[in-house]
């Protein structure tokens, strides 16, 4: 049997995130904007990854975004 490819229960690192680009462009783009966001699903979505990946691209163009999850972990 083939192991799970999911990674649950942390944030996952940019090479385990894949196929939420729609998502995560919109995220950038309401970032951007300065727009109050609001992420809603049950547990174990991803909305934790899919902020930090937006945040980290965020700061990939020259934002000065500091982030932390409820676990106390600052992502890169």
């Amino acid at each position: 049997m083939a192991a799970n490819p999911f990674v649950y229960g942390e944030v996952v690192p940019a090479s385990a995130f894949v196929g939420r680009e729609e998502e995560l462009d919109r995220l950038r783009r309401d970032l951007d904007a300065g727009q109050k966001i609001f992420l809603i699903s049950p547990r174990r979505y991803g909305k934790s990854s899919l902020i930090g990946q937006a945040l980290i691209a965020a700061g990939r163009r020259g934002g000065s975004v500091r982030r932390r999850f409820p676990s106390r972990r600052w992502l890169p």
